[in-house]
């Protein structure tokens, strides 16, 4: 069973990945695939941001980078 992740959002809105490790082009698995824009959604898991990206999983050892 997957747990899903939450990862701190400081603006509201939609973020765009630019870099997924996990891809055939940076020597990744090619597994792990996100949609093209995510939208964060609210969460009470952080203090100081009170929404956060919620991901199904992250390949191991893997870096995800976002843009707003």
């Amino acid at each position: 069973m997957l747990k899903q992740i939450v990862i701190p959002a400081p603006i509201v809105g939609d973020y765009k990945v630019i870099m997924n490790s996990d891809l055939f082009t940076y020597a990744g698995s090619g597994r792990v695939q996100f949609a093209e824009v995510l939208k964060s959604a609210p969460t009470n898991q952080f203090e100081l941001f009170p929404h956060g990206l919620h991901l199904r999983q992250i390949a191991p050892y893997g870096i995800v980078i976002f843009k707003y």
